[in-house]
């Protein structure tokens, strides 16, 4: 991937960003053509970590038709206005592009203006960095100490795994899910 010195300031967040949905979520690999600026296109490259709208053909199912999605550059930090690159493409909210498949063509959008489109190649599978060195979700700790109004050695499940902790869900005396909680590496032991 691109060297992050490479960008300016103002994408570097957006790039942390896309990285941590691609490990999570996974993405999508294209191939983008920008319009030319001299029919309409952009007069500014398009800089790793551009958050653009994306028309993905969901208004049918009540969603709006364009789709917030990161675009990644493959190789490079940035496109040049009319160029043309393979890129990551990592939507905002997964969920909504679930339908979307490799030899889609999608329309990248500024307004009503369509800048670019891009050929959709193959999904990428989740990398699953974010679980390096971590527990995976579904495993079953105990707390160390009393947390969030729960006693130490409460029983909880971890369901979601971050850079700073876990979402745990915990569980009663006869195993009924009574809350969730964000707990740190240091409050929890696993529950062998």
């Amino acid at each position: 991937m691109l060297n992050d010195a490479d960008l300016p300031t103002w994408s570097q967040g957006a790039v942390a960003e896309a990285r941590n949905s691609i490990s999570r979520f996974g993405c999508l690999r294209a191939r983008l053509s920008l319009v030319d600026p001299a029919v309409g296109g952009r007069r500014h490259p398009v800089f790793a970590g551009w958050r653009v709208a994306w028309n993905i053909g969901n208004r049918a199912d009540g969603q709006r038709p364009d789709n917030d999605a990161i675009v990644l550059p493959e190789g490079s930090s940035s496109i040049s206005p009319g160029g043309a690159s393979m890129v990551l493409v990592v939507p905002i909210y997964p969920n909504r592009w679930v339908h979307v498949e490799s030899g889609d063509v999608l329309r990248m959008r500024d307004g009503n203006r369509i800048i670019g489109s891009a050929t959709v190649v193959d999904r990428v599978a989740p990398t699953n960095e974010h679980l390096v060195g971590r527990w995976p979700p579904f495993t079953i700790v105990r707390f160390l100490h009393d947390l969030e109004g729960f006693p130490a050695g409460t029983t909880a499940t971890i369901v979601d795994v971050f850079a700073d902790g876990y979402e745990v869900e915990i569980e009663g005396e006869s195993g009924e899910t009574t809350g969730l909680a964000f707990v740190g590496d240091d409050d929890l032991e696993w529950r062998g």
